[in-house]
């Protein structure tokens, strides 16, 4: 049985290995290491055979005019670089510079920079493929092949392809030895300057291949000289003598760049330009010291003998030696990892293998420890008949403890709608008292502003007759204006107080029976007049109303959630601020939604703002009780109170209302 497991155990391992090195699963852990075994590499004290002239954007904007690009229209400046070459002739010169067109206008410039070509001899031009879409079609894509143009192409010495394989993370560690296009071989840069030393068999061996360059040769001092300065410094020339020169543009403007491993800083970005990259990868392969990723089948024979190895010491050992040993052998495969990268110029899946390794020695563990579960399996049935009938006891209580829990919630809210119930009983004997008060006085006040409008137009008429000359009867009408102008202001002070009485008595459902037909958006502006007091001095009130049928409901209940839920929207908002009440029908339902610009509800809050007793007003200012009354209330009429909230941006209560919610009455639309 445990031979048995051991081998299903190394089967998993390997299958894993297998699928996660086939999707590059663990590629970012690989690439980690191998960056930086490139970093450890150390060739400071080697000689370099690249020189790279760069045109930087301020070479740009002194020596070539708008526009820059194509930047290859300008032959005459690529021609006077070819010139300096007279007296200390280079090795080979390489243009990063594709030379796909020039200016008509200028075939004289085109001539003068083919006959240098011709006579310098060594000059290795670049080629592109690119991705093109093919006419008529926004889908299909096909490879286009970007040579220099015929006049140009015919006199370059070779042709060298520009184009660099992106790794998963975006990063330029890998340089091609030659790029397959259709029926042909296109060598790239570097293999172009290679073949100065080897024979085209020895390249072609590695057709479509790749190998890793060594960016370690940046820090041996590989000359990096401006266009600028080369131009106005003649004694630079002698730099060149016997060197590889790369000439190309280093300048954001033409977005030829492209982070590397080592993220070098260069012009502030992390990044190296095209032909900087171009220079690294020629002097890697002058040099011999290209990395080569170690063979698929090595790596998985190795990875194999290794965890079949492993397997065999967790298997024996203890649990914790076993985790000692995994992690020990975690560390072992990224140490060789990044050793085969600084000492012997290979790379390996480092990623894939380590964690590949500990998640087929975790499942060996696992399998062990299933073992010894099975072996304590019946060592421990015993005990599990008693602690099954203790668990019966415990689900007893346990169920015992819940229904008492649930009987007290159940008083709680009945004791939370009692006092609702006083509340509003209270409420309709003071509205009541208030109002019969208020009424017999108003009547008085009413009566008497009439019979004093009548008698001043009495006196005007009888002053006008009698009046001995224009001064006095002027004088005279200008006292009895003042006089009906504040007969005017009493009366309209009775009618408000007339108005306030009947909303107050409307609030209340003094007048009303228990169950009506209610208009919802004048009910919410009986609600908005009697709180209009109560509100902060900044706040806004802002009233959305729809167009809603009438609704049969408890009316005084509705006015009191709404009361709530407008004064708690008050609470909130520190200033200025602004309240937005909202109605409208909603899949035959009215909705009735109140939002407010203040703090918010906290996250931790939300599930607790409706439970009774729950306040953030502290002790001695806040019940707790409004809102779960607001939700009894609502439920009690079939309906549902929504809550959204963010954080420093406010808080909308929406009152979701079915059509006939209390009673299922006709409701008809108001006109």
């Amino acid at each position: 049985m445990k031979t048995v497991r051991l081998i299903i155990g190394i089967a998993f391992a390997l299958s894993f290995y297998m699928l996660s090195a086939s999707n590059d699963w663990f590629s970012p852990l690989s690439f980690k290491i191998f960056d930086l075994g490139v970093s450890a590499r150390d060739y400071s004290g080697r000689q370099s055979d690249i020189v790279v002239i760069e045109i930087t954007p301020d070479c740009l904007s002194r020596y070539f005019p708008d526009p820059h690009y194509p930047i290859s229209r300008n032959l005459d400046q690529f021609t006077r670089i070819l010139m300096t070459f007279e007296q200390h002739r280079p090795r080979l010169v390489v243009f990063d510079v594709l030379f796909d067109f020039y200016d008509s206008s200028a075939v004289d410039d085109l001539n003068v920079f083919c006959d240098e070509l011709r006579r310098l001899g060594k000059v290795i031009l670049p080629a592109t493929v690119e991705r093109v879409p093919i006419a008529d079609s926004y889908v299909a894509r096909k490879d286009s092949l970007i040579l220099p143009i015929p006049a140009i192409r015919e006199a370059a010495y070779r042709i060298g392809i520009v184009n660099l394989p992106v790794d998963g993370d975006g990063c330029i560690r890998r340089y091609y030895y030659n790029k397959s296009y259709r029926s042909e071989v296109i060598y790239s840069l570097a293999c172009q300057v290679l073949r100065e030393k080897v024979s085209v068999e020895e390249i072609d061996c590695f057709a479509n291949e790749t190998f890793y360059i060594d960016y370690s040769w940046q820090s041996a001092g590989i000359a990096k000289v401006s266009y600028s300065d080369y131009i106005e410094t003649p004694a630079l020339a002698s730099l060149c003598e016997g060197k590889v020169v790369f000439v190309g543009v280093n300048s954001p403007e033409f977005s030829d760049r492209y982070l590397t491993p080592l993220g070098t800083t260069n012009n502030g970005q992390e990044n190296l330009s095209g032909v900087q990259i171009h220079g690294l990868a020629t002097q890697t392969v002058l040099a011999g010291t290209g990395i080569r990723k170690a063979s698929g089948l090595v790596t998985f024979l190795a990875f194999g003998l290794l965890v079949s190895l492993l397997a065999i010491v967790v298997y024996r050992a203890r649990i914790a030696v076993g985790i000692l040993i995994t992690v020990l052998g975690f560390v072992l495969i990224l140490l060789l990892g990044l050793l085969s990268v600084v000492f012997f110029n290979m790379y390996f899946p480092t990623g894939v293998v380590a964690v590949s390794t500990t998640a087929a020695l975790v499942v060996f563990g696992f399998l062990k420890s299933s073992i010894v579960i099975t072996t304590a399996e019946q060592q421990s049935r015993i005990k599990d008949n008693h602690i099954s009938q203790l668990e019966e006891k415990n689900r007893i209580i346990t169920e015992t403890k819940t229904a008492l829990e649930i009987e007290h919630q159940r008083l709680k809210d009945t004791q939370a709608r009692l006092i609702q119930s006083e509340k509003m009983a209270s409420l309709g004997m003071l509205a009541a008292g208030i109002a019969h008060e208020v009424n017999s006085p108003l009547g008085g006040i009413t009566s008497m502003n009439q019979t004093l409008l009548s008698g001043l137009g009495k006196v005007r008429d009888h002053c006008a007759d009698n009046a001995r000359d224009d001064d006095s009867r002027q004088r005279l009408e200008r006292i009895l204006t003042m006089m009906e102008q504040a007969n005017k202001t009493v009366g309209d002070g009775a009618a408000r107080v007339a108005e306030i009485v009947n909303r107050l008595k409307s609030f209340a459902g003094l007048d009303e029976a228990e169950i009506q037909e209610v208009d919802i958006n004048e009910a919410l502006d009986n609600t908005l007049s009697l709180v209009s007091g109560r509100l902060k001095q900044g706040v806004e009130i802002v009233k959305e109303y729809g167009r809603l049928p009438r609704l049969s409901c408890h009316a005084a209940n509705l006015n009191q959630v709404f009361l709530n839920l407008v004064l708690n929207a008050n609470d909130p908002i520190e200033s200025v601020g602004q309240i937005t009440v909202r109605t409208a029908v909603e899949d035959a339902s009215i909705h009735i939604s109140i939002s407010d610009t203040g703090a918010g509800i906290p996250e931790e809050n939300r599930s607790k703002i409706f439970d009774p007793g729950f306040t953030t007003k502290g002790v001695k200012v806040g019940t707790g009780l409004g809102l779960a009354i607001c939700y009894q209330i609502v439920k009690e009429h079939n309906g549902d109170i929504l809550v959204e909230s963010q954080k420093g941006k406010g808080s909308t209560f929406t009152v979701v209302l079915p059509l006939g919610a209390a009673d299922g009455g006709v409701n008809r639309i108001l006109s």
